[in-house]
């Protein structure tokens, strides 16, 4: 029985990290296409796992503690030829 609650647990727990994740993700193309396309674009739907019954049943976010530690955000490397091309290359100080 506890392996099954367990699951569960991590089944709620990893399911709000990809629907923020998506949401975020769905967030920065609405952005692109309202840049580029100028359109008006709806919102992305969002989740509310705040409400009394999510509340509830929502697993201890300290059980997750190490596994969120392990990843962290990197910069963005630019392809070989856009650093070769790039107009804003970094500014030598001087000596």
């Amino acid at each position: 029985m506890e392996g099954i609650y367990q699951y569960a647990d991590d089944v709620i727990f990893f399911s709000s990290l990809l629907c923020e994740d998506l949401k975020k993700y769905g967030e920065g193309i609405r952005k692109i296409y309202k840049e580029k396309y100028d359109k008006k674009v709806e919102n992305i739907v969002g989740f509310d796992f705040k409400t009394p019954k999510a509340v509830a049943i929502w697993p201890d976010e300290e059980n997750y503690k190490d596994w969120m530690e392990m990843f962290v955000e990197q910069e963005e490397v630019l392809p070989w030829y856009r650093r070769i091309f790039s107009t804003n290359k970094p500014k030598q100080s001087d000596e």
